[in-house]
């Protein structure tokens, strides 16, 4: 995990230097060039672990049309509304079992 609370701004060239694909990390790269400061103060990036993560074996609609959680998946999310990808989304510790029961179930 890169909590940008508590990263250095002289850092922020390393840290994003080891996130390369992330849409971040192209962002402030590309603002460097145009000699541009980026101000990320609030961002908490979460990586994978390459050891452990994997990819699911099929895509699962987790939302609506409207880019809302599914109804039947707020409980075990523990989250409700969008879903948007600009917008930082965060589960409850308490719910995270339940939601890897439900990806164990539904994604492989």
């Amino acid at each position: 995990m890169y909590d940008f609370r508590t990263i250095p701004k002289a850092d922020y060239s390393y840290v994003f230097n080891k996130l390369r694909n992330n849409a971040h990390s192209k962002i402030y790269f590309r603002l460097k060039e145009l000699n541009v400061d980026l101000s990320e103060e609030d961002l908490v990036i979460v990586k994978g672990n390459s050891k452990t993560s994997k990819l699911l074996k099929k895509a699962i609609l987790i939302s609506n049309n409207s880019g809302r959680i599914l109804k039947k998946l707020e409980s075990i999310f523990g989250y409700k509304g969008s879903l948007q990808r600009a917008v930082g989304h965060w589960i409850k510790e308490k719910n995270i079992p339940k939601v890897k029961e439900w990806l164990k179930r539904n994604g492989e």
